[in-house]
């Protein structure tokens, strides 16, 4: 289903780090020449890591992660050749297509890789890369579909624009707008004509805007959707938005209970009041 915005905040868990953010870049200088300038070596049955693709990581660049796959780092540039006539030509070899990352397994492989590299230049990153890979194995395992894909590169590539060098925390404005639909109840995929019909009907109206194909607002939260029949109007169904989910992240968890609490009168309550004042009293 596709992502609508909430005009209802979202509370970022990672809203307080406990350490500033840093340049990886900066942080780089005083690394020995010869370990940036040399290819990345693994282990054995491992192709090296280029020395160019190890810099970038180390600068905080953004890279996908399928270059780290041992597959494609057999793939090997044109050489230039010495022709017999004296001329320096590159050869013009057709490249082979990279393998892509579509499963969790390649996905280990090569962040493992990705994470060996800064952890050797930076060893202080292990806790934070590790807790990163346990969030995207969870996300794996509890949303079906390739979430877990989709918001790995979206929070690479966001790490790499912010300098961003703790990965600890689960960036809750990214995620949300790639799971969006993904938690709805059971109701709502046994009828999606239903909400997609809706929400047409809302768009045209200008009261809900979208589907964007991009995060469109900071602090965009999403709640789960769910339809029960009207009582008493065959064939007509309400529409539920579901504030409450996810859970810990969801709108009504960003609301201080303290501060906003709300309790419904009873109705034994209300036979009370009534007997008490006596007739002529009105219940509002």
């Amino acid at each position: 289903m596709s992502s609508f915005a909430s005009s209802a905040g979202a509370t970022n868990v990672c809203s307080s780090q406990s350490r500033a953010i840093r340049n990886i870049s900066a942080r780089s200088v005083g690394q020995p020449a010869s370990l940036l300038d040399q290819p990345f070596v693994i282990s054995p049955g491992f192709s090296p890591v280029p020395a160019k693709i190890v810099a970038q990581i180390v600068a905080g660049k953004y890279i996908a992660l399928n270059k780290m796959l041992a597959v494609n780092l057999l793939q090997k540039e044109s050489e230039p050749q010495l022709l017999f006539d004296g001329r320096l030509v590159l050869t013009s070899q057709p490249k082979k297509q990279r393998r892509k990352i579509e499963d969790v397994a390649s996905w280990m492989e090569a962040f493992s890789i990705f994470a060996l590299i800064l952890v050797t230049h930076f060893p202080h990153r292990w806790k934070d890369l590790l807790q990163y890979q346990l969030l995207i194995l969870r996300t794996f395992c509890h949303f079906s579909g390739q979430v877990w894909l989709a918001y790995n590169q979206a929070f690479c590539e966001h790490a790499a624009a912010t300098h961003l060098t703790d990965w600890s925390c689960m960036n809750v404005q990214l995620f949300n707008f790639h799971a969006a639909g993904l938690w709805n109840k059971p109701s709502a995929f046994q009828n999606p004509k239903v909400i997609d019909d809706y929400l047409a009907h809302e768009v045209s109206r200008r009261r809900v805007a979208g589907p964007f194909p991009s995060m469109p607002i900071p602090n965009m939260q999403t709640s789960s959707f769910g339809v029960i029949p009207k009582k008493g109007q065959p064939g007509k169904w309400r529409l539920i938005v579901d504030l409450s989910s996810p859970g810990g992240y969801s709108v009504n968890d960003g609301i201080s209970a303290d501060e906003f609490s709300m309790h419904y009168i009873k109705l034994d309550q209300s036979i009370r009041m009534v007997a008490k004042h006596g007739p002529n009293s009105s219940l509002t």
